[in-house]
């Protein structure tokens, strides 16, 4: 995705498709004569015959938002004591861009929102304020590649919510991340400056959290080794098992009672210089030792690069393709000895485990380019059941049975883990039970014996 540039020649290609053996004129598709090589991005630059608006979409959500709670038409007028808003993925990046754009307060000067919460949106803002901006966009390096990454102005840059602080209306904010955000290469730039040298400080009215050893979306099981969509891309392992959204539940339970009552949220918690919990990608993979494992060559992965977009920048106009300079260092948590993250919050599954979680999981070879990574994706590695296992294979983490004396030891075990996250706002009552049914669900399969990666 970051590799060097290389422009291909307009005789090779054309607008068109191939059906039926023929190449058929298509002004929606591009043919390329040998084909599209498997794991390279390819970037279309082209003179558009129209360019709409972009931007409105921002205001839009602002004013309808204040209109929902000051407007006298309005049905909640005067019932809505407070106004939260929740985006994940593509949508916390556009609340992102919403703070850096100071937009939390309308036309009258009033507040909008009091809490926010952006979901595995990571450093990164998104492309929703600028001419021809596509908001799906995500590799091309472009606006939502740039600075500021962090709230704060340290680093020679300007701070996200600068201008925000200034005009007023600055809404409590939550930032949630899981491991595939930092593995991608830009959520750590949110809260360590960009030379990796020390920790940003966090703003009293900012939390931020990793969901250790998650993946962007939730945890599947029974376990799959392809995206259960059309068309999903095969992966090389296991996918990550870990459902992260009863804490998510909680985090937003946290974030209401800020607003409301003052209440405070727990600290926040993320990969830190100052506590040694955040290492390099590559140190974390050099660190895997489990057998059948596939890791991705590091020099291949997503980084934050700086970039000039062109002397219009700040208004919106930029220069494509923007011209690319130095790759920024991508940091993550730091592992356990199982190869399990040790900062942030950690799920059950995670803190007392049957398998290894990470953040990252490679193509599979038959996809092509199978030392990159799927996007978003984690994988899971599960333990082997018992020491002769474990010993067949040269696995160096503890099988099921040298680490617990049975189902009730691991339940046992998962449950006080469960209800720590409990006493701690990480977890709400409703959703104790399930969090430990689906442990010993994972438990069970992993005991009787689960491969350590998919079957061939």
């Amino acid at each position: 995705p970051d590799g060097p540039r290389a422009e291909i020649p307009r005789g090779t290609w054309r607008f068109a498709r191939a059906e039926g053996g023929q190449l058929v004129p298509d002004g929606e598709s591009v043919w390329l004569e040998g084909g599209f090589a498997p794991g390279k991005v390819y970037d279309l630059f082209y003179t558009t015959g129209h360019c709409p608006v972009v931007g409105t979409g921002l205001l839009a959500v602002r004013d309808f938002v204040s209109a929902l709670r000051f407007d006298g038409a309005s049905p909640c007028a005067g019932a809505a004591t407070r106004a939260l808003g929740f985006g994940i993925s593509q949508s916390g990046r556009f609340l992102r861009t919403f703070l850096y754009h100071g937009l939390n307060v309308d036309e009258a000067g009033r507040q909008v929102f009091d809490g926010l919460l952006p979901f595995v949106a990571g450093g990164r803002r998104g492309e929703f304020n600028h001419r021809f901006a596509q908001p799906s966009v995500e590799v091309t390096p472009s606006f939502g590649h740039l600075p500021p990454w962090s709230d704060t102005s340290e680093g020679g840059h300007a701070g996200l919510l600068d201008k925000q602080r200034s005009l007023g209306g600055l809404p409590k904010v939550m930032y949630v991340n899981s491991a595939a955000e930092y593995w991608r290469g830009d959520a750590a730039l949110a809260h360590i400056l960009a030379d990796g040298s020390r920790d940003l400080a966090l703003p009293e009215d900012i939390r931020a959290y990793l969901f250790a050893s998650t993946q962007h979306g939730p945890g599947v099981w029974p376990l799959l080794s392809k995206v259960p969509i059309p068309d999903g891309p095969v992966l090389r392992h296991w996918m990550n098992a870990v459902d992260q959204r009863p804490m998510l539940r909680a985090a937003l339970t946290n974030l209401d009672r800020w607003v409301a009552a003052g209440v405070e949220p727990p600290p926040s918690a993320v990969p830190s210089v100052t506590d040694g919990t955040v290492i390099e990608r590559a140190a974390a993979l050099d660190a895997i030792r489990i057998p059948g494992a596939a890791r991705p060559d590091p020099a291949k992965m997503r980084f934050i690069q700086v970039l000039d977009l062109g002397p219009e920048t700040s208004e919106g106009i930029g220069r494509v393709p923007a011209v690319v300079g130095a790759s920024l260092l991508a940091r993550v948590s730091a592992i356990d000895g199982d190869g399990n993250e040790v900062a942030g919050v950690r799920h059950p599954d995670v803190a007392v485990p049957v398998a290894t979680y990470t953040g990252w999981n490679p193509r599979h070879p038959v996809m092509g380019a199978a030392d990159q990574l799927v996007r978003y994706m984690g994988s899971t590695f599960p333990f082997a059941a018992t020491k002769a296992a474990r010993e067949a294979t040269s696995d160096p983490r503890p099988s099921v049975e040298e680490r617990y004396a049975g189902r009730d030891d691991y339940e046992a075990r998962v449950r006080a883990a469960a209800t720590g996250l409990l006493e701690q706002r990480w977890l709400l009552d409703e959703d104790l039970e399930q969090v430990v049914r689906r442990a010993l669900a994972k438990y069970d399969a992993v005991a009787a014996g689960l491969p350590v990666v998919p079957p061939e």
